[in-house]
């Protein structure tokens, strides 16, 4: 009797679930669940459909599948967040293609880059969570690669002595040659530098470093003994010794330097 007497306050329970369900359904959004996987259809179609129209990367295209997803937040139920994950994932592939595809080119179009930059941080924008998606990631740090090799490159190689009279000290060019090429070392070495191997303005501007280490040498050289004969000058008989000792130093980083040895020696 007892266990009957369970059985009928269980059905009791369940009659009155049931009961609320229906009379509150209209009130609570619920939707119908043919409805609901034919909209999930109806979008993911569309979605599919209108990315394969285009080769490139439409980022009103997302917007409008995002808003369109929106709009049906509620008529999607769980399918939401589904559809959400589509459209993410098709605009990060399409991204991730054609900017690698453009990374592939030696002849590279900065502003294309440029642009696919602006894409990637728009796809996060309006889709947060693919902040750790792994082709936006890779993406990231291969676009922060290409710029940090371009402004390498591109950057005035020039190293001032700030010769200090009262030390006799000043800024080593070694110090600055081992850092120009360790910066190149680590844009080589890096994980991603074979996505931007092939572009013939990173290849060979990478190349040239050395070469032109060595030119902002000579000026270099040519800087520090003028700042020495300025501080020296007028002659001192009494310093003589400190600017002999000065001029040793300087032949034993840099070499022979022919107005600092005329200097020094009539001094």
């Amino acid at each position: 009797m007892k266990a009957v007497k369970l059985i009928a306050i269980a059905v009791a329970v369940l009659a009155i679930i049931v009961g609320l369900l229906l009379l509150t359904g209209n009130n609570t959004g619920t939707v119908d669940p043919g409805v609901k996987n034919q909209t999930m259809l109806n979008l993911k179609s569309q979605i599919l459909a209108e990315w394969n129209q285009t080769d490139n990367w439409d980022a009103a295209l997302l917007d409008k599948h995002l808003d369109k997803i929106e709009q049906n937040k509620n008529a999607l139920s769980n399918g939401y967040q589904t559809l959400i994950d589509l459209t993410a994932e098709v605009a990060c592939h399409r991204l991730d293609s054609i900017t690698m595809s453009e990374f592939a080119k030696p002849d590279c179009n900065h502003a294309l880059i440029n642009a696919y930059h602006q894409n990637v941080t728009h796809l996060v924008a309006k889709v947060p969570s693919y902040e750790n998606n792994e082709q936006i990631k890779k993406l990231k740090a291969t676009i922060a690669l290409y710029n940090k090799a371009r402004n390498l490159i591109g950057r005035t190689f020039a190293c001032n002595p700030q010769f200090d009279f009262t030390t006799d000290q000043w800024k080593t060019f070694a110090n600055y040659r081992s850092s120009i090429l360790q910066e190149r070392n680590n844009i080589r070495q890096s994980t991603y530098y074979q996505n931007i191997q092939n572009i013939n303005e990173i290849t060979t501007g990478l190349s040239k470093v050395e070469n032109r280490i060595e030119t902002a040498k000579e000026s270099y050289k040519t800087t520090l003994s003028n700042q020495i004969m300025a501080a020296y000058s007028p002659s001192d008989p009494a310093l003589k010794d400190r600017l002999q000792a000065v001029y040793g130093r300087y032949k034993q980083e840099l070499g022979t330097n022919q107005a600092l040895k005329s200097f020094v020696e009539n001094y």
